[in-house]
């Protein structure tokens, strides 16, 4: 019964990796992508944030729905302290470093104030006008680790926008 049951998920990995053998680079992208999403919405990983706690199901898979699917190499500066906010991101699988009081000429000095991990999201408030009406700031450095790739939802606030306006 065991050896049955263990030849059938070996067959079933085999044809995963038939299948992905099969694909073009794009549509792994796309097909990642789309299982990015997916986990994402039964997750119910936008209700974590503060900005998007009180939505419903359907407009959080509707936000969910129109996010950009990137990646990242590890080392790269995502969010540069008081710099144009423009897109929010929810990271799918990598890591990310939050800087406190941002970068140093040595990034080995660089002092870290939290890591970020897959299902946390970031730059948020690049959805929403600042106090004055304003572009956003980016209120931190958040940099990709250098031992990481990230992978990650994006949402800019042009596509928020269109979104709530609807």
């Amino acid at each position: 019964k065991r050896k049955k049951k263990r030849e059938k998920a070996e067959a079933k990995r085999k044809a995963e990796v038939e299948r992905w053998a099969a694909m073009s680079p794009e549509q792994r992208i796309q097909e990642q992508m789309k299982e990015a999403k997916q986990k994402a919405k039964s997750n119910s990983v936008l209700k974590k944030s503060k900005i998007f706690g009180t939505l419903s199901s359907n407009a959080a898979a509707k936000l969910i729905d129109i996010m950009e699917y990137e990646r990242i190499e590890g080392g790269v500066v995502v969010c540069q302290e008081g710099a144009m906010a423009s897109k929010m991101y929810l990271i799918v699988s990598g890591e990310c470093e939050v800087l406190d009081g941002g970068l140093t000429k040595d990034t080995k000095e660089d002092a870290v104030f939290f890591v970020l991990k897959p299902n946390d999201i970031f730059g948020e408030s690049a959805l929403l006008p600042d106090k004055f009406g304003g572009v956003p700031r980016r209120k931190k450095t958040v940099r990709v680790k250098t031992d990481s790739v990230l992978m990650a939802l994006t949402l800019t606030s042009v596509a928020f926008e269109n979104i709530v306006k609807d």
